[in-house]
């Protein structure tokens, strides 16, 4: 893969992951902006691949990573409602990281539209996060095309990045029960939000803690222990 165009899939990824996690003390202004709402990086990325000779594209004609993300996210989405906010691959690498094949990892953001009234339970949560990890391992795992572009085989969970957010139809968080969980350097976190301010248009106001993490393959026991494993599409 060309070593400019590795640089612009890495510059997508820090830029456009409008799913960054926060640290439990941290504030924050509601939940994230849906992807298709432009954004500067959005333009940075476009004019990169101007001077690549591209056009602008959807990002998903990019490069075998992105193809293979949108294309899995589709087919889950009939059964799980879970919407693709952003995604990418590469994230997290070191500048001068030697790359051998183009996908070392996966990046994806997803959210699952419910209302105020609504509340997910630690326990949903982490139902939800396992079975979609382990049905993408799967997927990336039995796609001949994909395979071909991974650096490691066969691809692991601790080469993915996932998030789930648990909005309303303005994009805000719940401010009941879960508002977001996510699998990041190792740990699944479980997020609530506190609304300071609802006016019923984006963004509220409030704050993000943290109650509860866990490991990965602690998290699988507990959702196979309890029958909670789904594995779509």
């Amino acid at each position: 893969m060309n070593t400019r165009l590795i640089k612009v899939v890495i510059l997508f990824i820090v830029l456009c992951c409008s799913c960054a996690k926060k640290d439990a003390s941290s504030q924050s202004l509601g939940s994230s902006v849906s992807k298709e709402v432009p954004t500067k990086s959005q333009e940075l990325v476009s004019n990169d691949l101007t001077r690549l000779g591209k056009s602008r594209v959807d990002a998903s004609e990019l490069f075998s990573g992105y193809k293979f993300i949108t294309s899995f996210s589709k087919k889950i989405k009939p059964e799980t409602g879970l919407i693709l906010r952003s995604y990418g691959a590469n994230h997290n690498l070191p500048k001068d990281y030697p790359f051998k094949n183009e996908v070392v990892t996966i990046t994806a953001c997803y959210a699952l539209i419910k209302t105020q009234k609504d509340t997910i339970s630690l326990e949903q949560a982490r139902g939800m996060l396992v079975s979609l990890m382990e049905s993408m391992l799967i997927s990336i795992n039995s796609d001949s095309y994909i395979r071909q572009y991974l650096e490691i085989y066969p691809f692991t969970y601790d080469l993915l990045d996932i998030s789930i957010r648990f909005e309303d139809e303005n994009y805000i968080d719940l401010g009941t029960g879960i508002s977001q969980v996510y699998f990041y350097r190792g740990k699944i976190k479980y997020e609530r939000y506190d609304i300071k301010e609802y006016t019923g248009t984006y963004p509220a106001r409030g704050k993000h803690y943290i109650i509860h993490e866990e490991t990965y393959p602690e998290a699988l026991a507990i959702v196979q222990k309890s029958g909670a494993l789904t594995y779509f599409p």
